[in-house]
C-alpha cells in the first residue's frame, strides 16, 4: 500500500512538472507584428535578396495584428490590393512553408517600456489606400513596412521605428536585375539610398521582442 502511494505521488509530481514546464502558448494581441518569409514570387525574392544580412531571417513582408473577440486579423499592404485586412489564417497560408508545411512567420511585440498610440487605429485610417509601388515616403500609398513605420507612433507623435537608406542591390553593391527592370518599366530611376524601411530592418529593432515562431 505504501509503495503504491509513493508511486502515485511520483507520477503526480512528474505530471505537475510537465505541466509547469510546458511553454506558454502564444496569444496574438492588437499591435503585434507578424514577419513573413515568402519567396514564392519574384517580387518577394527581390526584397529578400536586397535586404540580406548576417542574421538567419530575411523577411519579405510584415503585417499588424488586430483582434475582435476570439477572431484574429492582420492589417497589411500588398501590391495586388493595397492596404487591407485579412484573417490570420489567410496571412499564414500566404507564407512560404517549412519542410513540415509550417508557415515561415515570426510574431513580435513592442516591449512594455515603449508607450505608443494605438497602431491598429492608425492602420485602420489607411485601409483601402493603394500600395506604394515606387517606395516613396511622401505619397498617400504604403508598402508593408512603411505602413508599420507610419502607424507606430509614440505619445508625442514621433515614429517608433527608424528609417534607413533603402537598398535595391545585392551584398556586392550591384543593382539587382529585377529592380532595374521594375523601375525602368515606370520610367523611374532606382531610389537607391533614399530613406525607407524594410521588414527585416524593423524586425531587428531593439524595441521589439520575439514571442513566437510558427514553424
Amino acid at each position: 500500500m505504501l509503495l503504491r502511494r509513493k508511486t502515485f505521488l511520483l507520477f503526480a509530481c512528474i505530471f505537475l512538472c510537465i505541466i509547469s514546464c510546458k511553454p506558454k502558448q502564444y496569444e496574438p494581441l492588437p499591435g503585434d507584428l507578424l514577419f513573413q518569409i515568402n519567396a514564392d514570387s519574384d517580387f518577394s525574392e527581390a526584397i529578400i535578396r536586397s535586404t540580406e544580412n548576417a542574421q538567419n531571417y530575411n523577411f519579405s513582408h510584415v503585417g499588424i495584428v488586430e483582434t475582435d473577440g476570439d477572431a484574429v486579423f492582420v492589417i497589411e499592404a500588398v501590391p495586388e490590393y493595397g492596404v487591407r485586412k485579412v484573417t490570420l489564417s489567410q496571412f499564414l497560408n500566404a507564407s512560404a512553408k517549412s519542410p513540415k508545411g509550417k508557415p515561415l512567420v515570426v510574431a513580435c511585440r513592442l516591449k512594455q517600456d515603449v508607450e505608443i498610440q494605438n497602431p491598429v487605429k492608425n492602420a485602420h485610417l489607411r485601409l483601402g489606400m493603394p500600395y506604394d509601388s515606387i517606395f516613396s515616403h511622401d505619397n498617400q500609398a504604403y508598402y508593408c513596412s512603411e505602413l508599420v513605420y507610419k502607424t507606430f507612433l509614440d505619445m508625442s507623435g514621433d515614429y517608433v521605428f527608424k528609417q534607413i537608406p533603402m537598398s535595391f542591390s545585392d551584398t556586392s553593391g550591384n543593382a539587382l536585375p529585377y529592380w532595374e527592370n521594375y523601375f525602368a518599366a515606370m520610367n523611374l530611376s532606382i531610389p537607391e539610398g533614399e530613406p525607407g524601411t524594410n521588414p527585416t530592418q524593423i524586425f531587428q529593432s531593439e524595441d521589439l521582442e520575439v514571442l513566437h515562431r510558427y514553424w
